[in-house]
């Protein structure tokens, strides 16, 4: 049984390998076992595709495992080990993989127009630890632990590249590509750094400049720009914070090597607010209906396009704060105008927050929201959120959860377990509730059928070694 939490797996997941240099081994071919799966997606509503990490060097290679949708494995191709995300483009399948000698990571383009005969088309090399990636028609964008950030063109794959442009120094797992304004955001991923912020209630009443202040409220929290030292710190702030990158503007430069001067750039962030509600319009908490205060937000996980211009995002924290600010969240998020005609530093100017999940009602006993998938079943719109709390970070506390619902109804049900088993870490689902969920520490996946009602709660399941 494995017990490595999440961040251990994100910052150290190239350790063990250093424990066996200059050993002379003999490793079995992984073929198509099931080895510390970490991430899956459903292709064309025929099948699922499993990106196996290999975490424990089995067979020191991971692979990608075909696998139709009644759960027969159809196909596998070796691949690096360690992979840590993967993401999906048309015929595209970009994957992400942290290197073994622990000197940098790797990208990899994969043809999946058949998915049962997925070929590598080009590799590109990255000198980080990976974390997270977007995918767009036009754009690759990688992020990193330390805070780098890696984009491309990927309009023509046999001559797209990948390149260091930016260095935030903080880490921003969350990633989203928006072709229309061609722009990446890049969301604060807190539970990967060192510091320990968490979703905070704080007044913005009044505007500060270098030359007066005014009784209008900016959207930036009044201690945190009252004198002119506040205002000139850049990274202190980074935690509840979306970062902008222009990507037109950075291709037509032919993506250049990023300044190490961090205030080069601070006009790439944006601070993050927003109060929420359930379904029947309630507040989260009496406290939301105080106009002088805002809540800034932060920890940011997992992304995925929602249309042309919107996207969902989910948003975590183990436990509700001093504040009782409800953190645990899947959001739609929506470009409501180009990020370039902002004036001031607050993220609302060109994006609106709408919750699809996370109200009181929807939530297990546990909550803990990461991966999620969506699709359309019946007619209407379904989220499937996963829980995870591993058995390292949340020794006291260990459990595992799925969450089914129809994002415009109140009703959310859950099917949870605390064996590894249950560790639903990435999921995938189809338009006929067929479900594919991988479970890292149980080194296998779980096959189940969301029924029509969505009511999981009593699902039957099939465990795939």
């Amino acid at each position: 049984m494995k017990k490595y939490s999440v961040r251990f797996i994100y910052i150290s997941l190239f350790a063990l390998l250093l424990l066996r240099c200059g050993e002379s081994i003999d490793f079995p071919a992984i073929g198509d076992d099931v080895a510390s799966p970490v991430s899956v997606t459903a292709v064309n509503d025929s099948h699922f595709i499993v990106l196996n990490s290999d975490y424990d060097q089995t067979y020191n290679q991971g692979s990608l495992l075909t696998l139709d949708k009644t759960g027969n494995k159809v196909n596998a191709l070796a691949t690096h080990r360690l992979g840590i995300d993967m993401k999906v483009a048309g015929n595209q399948l970009f994957v992400i993989f942290a290197n073994p000698e622990g000197t940098g990571g790797i990208a990899e383009i994969f043809d999946i127009s058949d998915p049962t005969a997925i070929q590598s088309v080009k590799t590109f090399e990255v000198d980080c630890n990976p974390i997270g990636l977007a995918l767009s028609a036009k754009y690759a964008a990688v992020s990193c632990n330390n805070g780098k950030i890696f984009a491309g063109d990927l309009s023509s794959v046999s001559s797209a590249s990948l390149k260091l442009i930016r260095n935030y120094a903080f880490p921003r797992r969350a990633l989203y590509i928006n072709d229309t304004y061609e722009t990446l955001l890049a969301f604060p991923t807190t539970e990967l750094s060192s510091t320990s912020a968490r979703d905070e209630r704080l007044v913005d009443q009044k505007t500060y400049t270098d030359t007066e202040t005014t009784d209008v409220a900016n959207g930036v929290p009044d201690a945190n720009e009252d004198s002119l030292e506040e205002r000139l710190l850049v990274i202190q702030y980074q935690p509840w914070q979306v970062a902008v990158a222009d990507l037109a503007r950075t291709k037509a430069n032919g993506f250049p090597e990023p300044s190490s001067d961090l205030n080069n750039y601070r006009d790439e962030f944006f601070w993050i607010d927003y109060k929420l509600t359930d379904e029947s319009g309630t507040p989260d908490d009496e406290a939301d209906a105080e106009t002088t205060t805002k809540i800034f937000r932060t920890n940011f996980w997992s992304v995925k396009n929602n249309g042309a211009d919107s996207f969902w995002i989910s948003q975590r924290f183990p436990t509700n704060n001093e504040a009782s600010i409800q953190s645990n969240n899947v959001l739609n998020v929506s470009l409501t105008a180009h990020p370039n005609t902002a004036t001031g530093k607050n993220a609302s100017e060109f994006l609106s927050y709408e919750r699809v999940y996370g109200a009181q009602a929807d939530l297990p006993s546990a909550p803990y929201p990461g991966q999620f998938a969506t699709s359309t079943i019946g007619g209407n719109p379904v989220i499937l959120v996963n829980h995870s709390r591993d058995s390292t970070n949340f020794k006291e506390s260990t459990a595992y959860s799925m969450s089914s619902k129809q994002v415009t109804t109140a009703n959310a049900f859950s099917l949870s377990g605390t064996e590894p088993n249950f560790a639903f870490y990435d999921l995938a689902l189809m338009t006929d509730g067929t479900v594919i969920s991988t479970s890292f520490y149980g080194d296998n996946l779980v096959l189940l059928t969301v029924p029509s009602n969505l009511d999981i709660s009593g699902a039957t399941t099939t465990v795939i070694k």
